[in-house]
């Protein structure tokens, strides 16, 4: 029993039971060993000799009842060993000295022969429960797909299907991980089967799953969140921009521990441009009026009593109260130079209901360059120095670029323009709101863009020379962005979020009265479309297929001609995925991208009523940073020049931090 006892009270815990089943198994051994010992030495009195003239009595008598009394015993000593048990449990349990456990780290690798997805501020998730890491990887060839690693094992193993997939989050129970893939929400279970599509997500920008089977998501990156049923279904707007605070997107939700409040990162500026109104709120999904909760330029997540955000690249918690929704205490610092993305305004973190934070650290992206390649990929010069630049457009002669660009000391984008033969670039809007998106006017006197300066985007333009004002060429109530103008200079084709879709193709003739004129509308999202050179001819990438694709129809307009003349059609451009269509000038070929970031070309035979089209090439894998317009082609196709990433992009591993509370806590 003295063994026992010591043991229940051993000050290592790895010298204790490790469990009341263990107590009870010495208990009985004990008990049995006992009646053996006592049964021997009753039956050894018995056959001894009197021991006459000492006692009257029987000499087995005294035995006997020592045995019964022994027996009496067991029933108190149990009782005692359970007091002693219940003791050191009660005093570990609620005394201030509580066993401390040593803070673990751990490094995951990415799979042999690729690295870990650093742009757009990374596709990493930890599960709730704190015992998996989902995140994105990328292979040679530039083909992205999903990971599970279970922190017990060596190695990770490949979600099958999951082709193109960022944003990954998990369901409660860390069974199920969702995504965005090809204009799609999807779900795939970790432990088997193939994805499952949950909803139409044509630009999604993180999502998060409650107990009660709904899943709150970004499924565009220019507008509000989204409430759909994780079994699938039509998704509900919940969120709304609010125009009057010029808010231009919500994004990077994250359910609270009760499940019925969010989350979110609420952007004003533009992409990478950083201003007093970004900020957390949180809502009830009750309510669509939304709560500040602090001003930051990042996602952050709630998790064991703290908020978790990004200061300077520097991984912050602080205590956060549930009640009342806000910060107390003084905010520390857990992990330096965490990998971020400025443009995404997301950072590579995350963290389970336990604590644990799972960060990738070392990468950062610093902006974007102006290349030129040939065919072949090879870059054969240069534009300028590198900067935060989205988009660019040559001009129609060639001899100058349109770019819209982040300018460091104002932190607002305007568009600027490249003389491309003295390498010199002017600034061309100066107005304090973002201007994005430049397209230049066929006889190269305009350039049109895209700006939110009086609430949702709207078409404005200015002479490229920088004489004039810049002014208000179409407006609505409506979010828009302009993609081309045809060769005559009567239509102007934009993108514009309409009812039934994120994005539908509309135009409209320069000089009447103005009317938005519907192209191509329909229930799927489409974007950048581009008219042919010959004006009879539209291309634009839908989702309609389940994933972007490039087709090519028709090009009409109320009253015009090029639909009277035309073969009437529809035909599919890329083989499998692409986005971002350009023409060739002579319209001979057509230019895009694919989901890996490969650049393809395909032979077009058309003319005037018939449309055809030929063998499609890769042409070279790419670097160009994610954006509308991040590259544009010569006239005779044979130079291409893009925006290309420049920063640290190397592969970093992923960094796991347990038990780093208790640090935490001695320092207080």
């Amino acid at each position: 029993l003295d063994a026992i006892v010591l043991e229940c009270l051993a000050k290592e815990v790895s010298e204790r039971y490790q469990s009341v089943a263990e107590i009870a198994k010495e208990l009985r051994r004990y008990k049995r060993e006992s009646s053996r010992q006592h049964a021997s030495r009753v039956t050894a009195s018995r056959v001894a000799p009197r021991l006459s003239g000492l006692h009257q009595q029987e000499p087995q008598a005294q035995p006997q009842r020592s045995a019964m009394g022994i027996g009496k015993m067991i029933p108190w000593l149990m009782a005692g060993i359970f007091v002693c048990v219940s003791a050191v449990i009660g005093y570990f349990h609620f005394s201030e000295v509580v066993p401390v456990q040593p803070e673990l780290r751990l490094t995951i690798l990415p799979p042999d022969k690729t690295s870990l997805i650093v742009l757009g501020g990374g596709s990493l998730e930890i599960s709730p429960n704190g015992q998996l890491v989902v995140f994105a990887a990328q292979d040679s060839s530039g083909k992205t797909s999903l990971w599970i690693r279970p922190l017990r094992e060596e190695h990770p193993r490949q979600l099958p299907g999951t082709d193109g997939a960022v944003y990954p989050f998990w369901s409660p129970e860390s069974r199920t991980v969702a995504f965005f893939a090809g204009g799609k929400l999807k779900k795939i279970d970790i432990v088997g089967g193939s994805p499952l599509t949950i909803c139409n997500a044509p630009s999604g920008r993180g999502g998060t799953w409650n107990k009660d089977g709904l899943i709150v998501a970004a499924l565009d990156q220019s507008s509000g969140l989204s409430m759909v049923p994780a079994v699938g279904g039509e998704p509900k707007l919940w969120t709304r921009l609010d125009s009057t605070l010029k808010e231009n997107t919500h994004r990077w939700p994250s359910f609270l521990p009760d499940g019925k409040h969010v989350l979110f990162y609420v952007r004003v500026g533009g992409g990478a441009i950083s201003t007093e109104g970004d900020a957390v709120y949180v809502a009830s999904l009750d309510s669509s009026s939304k709560t500040l909760v602090t001003h930051v330029n990042s996602n952050v997540v709630y998790a064991a009593g703290y908020l978790y955000f990004i200061r300077e690249r520097t991984l912050m918690a602080q205590t956060f109260d549930l009640a009342t929704f806000t910060l107390k205490d003084v905010p520390f610092s857990l992990a330096e130079n965490i990998s971020y993305d400025a443009q995404f305004n997301r950072a590579i973190f995350s963290v389970a209901n336990n604590g644990a934070i799972a960060f990738q650290a070392g990468a950062s992206l610093v902006g974007s360059s102006i290349a030129w390649f040939n065919r072949d990929g090879k870059q054969t010069g240069a534009v300028g120095s590198a900067g935060r630049i989205f988009d660019l457009r040559l001009s129609p002669d060639g001899t100058r670029l349109a770019i819209d660009l982040l300018d460091q000391k104002s932190q607002n984008t305007d568009i600027w323009v490249y003389d491309l033969q003295r390498i010199i670039k002017t600034r061309l809007t100066f107005d304090l709101e973002v201007d994005r998106i430049p397209v230049w006017s066929p006889d190269g006197q305009y350039v049109y863009f895209t700006s939110h300066r009086d609430g949702p985007w709207n078409i404005y333009r200015k002479k490229s020379d920088g004489t004039g004002r810049e002014e208000a060429f179409f407006k609505s109530d409506k979010s828009k962005r302009a993609t081309d103008w045809s060769m005559d200079g009567k239509n102007i084709i934009f993108s514009q979020k309409t009812a039934k879709s994120d994005d539908d193709v509309y135009s409209v003739s320069v000089g009447d009265s103005m009317k938005a004129e519907g192209l191509v509308v329909s229930d799927f999202d489409k974007d950048a479309p581009k008219i042919s050179p010959d004006m009879r001819w539209l291309t634009y990438s839908s989702n309609e297929s389940g994933k972007y694709e490039v087709y090519v129809e028709p090009f009409h307009t109320q009253g015009g001609k090029a639909n009277i003349l035309v073969q009437t059609g529809k035909w599919q451009v890329s083989l499998s995925g692409g986005g971002s269509p350009v023409w060739r000038r002579d319209g001979k070929e057509i230019f895009y991208l694919t989901e890996d970031n490969k650049l393809m070309v395909t032979a077009i035979k058309s003319s005037n009523v018939t449309f055809e089209v030929g063998e499609t090439k890769q042409l070279f894998a790419t670097n160009f940073i994610p954006s509308y317009f991040p590259y544009d082609v010569s006239a005779d196709g044979q130079k291409i020049i893009a925006l290309v990433t420049e920063g640290d992009n190397s592969p970093t591993p992923v960094t796991i931090v347990m038990n780093w509370q208790q640090r935490q806590k001695a320092r207080e």
